[in-house]
C-alpha cells in the first residue's frame, strides 16, 4: 500500500477513534435509532484538529478518499471497539448509519 494511503487511513482512524473512544453500547445504540451524528457530537478539539488536516492536506487525502469505505471503518471499529461494533451489527439500522457517518467523516475531514 502506498505510503500516502498509510497515512491518510491512519489519520481518519485516529479520528475516529477520538469521536467514539467515550462512547459505550447505549451511547451506540441510541446514536443509530436517533441518527445522530458523529461528527455533531465530536469534541471541539477533534473537530478544529479535523479542520487542519482539510486545510493541510485536503489535495493528498482527496486523492485517496476512495480508500475509505464503510466495510473498512466497521472492521477498525470490530478491532478498536468491539463493543460498539457488536451493537452496530445487532441493529437493523446500524450499517446504514455507519454508512452515513463516514461519507460525513470523508466530508468534513477530506472534503468530498
Amino acid at each position: 500500500m502506498d505510503i500516502f494511503v498509510t497515512i491518510a487511513l491512519k489519520v481518519v482512524r485516529g479520528y475516529l477513534n477520538g469521536s467514539i473512544s467515550g462512547f459505550n453500547q447505549q451511547d451506540m445504540k441510541q446514536a443509530i435509532d436517533e441518527n445522530i451524528d458523529l461528527w455533531g457530537v465530536t469534541p471541539d478539539g477533534m473537530k478544529s484538529k479535523g479542520s487542519i488536516f482539510k486545510n493541510k492536506f485536503n489535495n493528498l487525502f482527496s486523492e485517496y478518499k476512495h480508500h475509505i469505505t464503510t466495510p473498512l471503518i466497521l472492521e477498525w471499529i470490530s478491532e478498536d471497539h468491539p463493543h460498539l461494533h457488536a451493537e452496530i451489527l445487532r441493529n437493523k439500522k446500524g450499517y446504514e448509519w455507519l454508512d452515513r457517518q463516514v461519507v460525513k467523516i470523508k466530508n468534513e475531514i477530506i472534503g468530498l
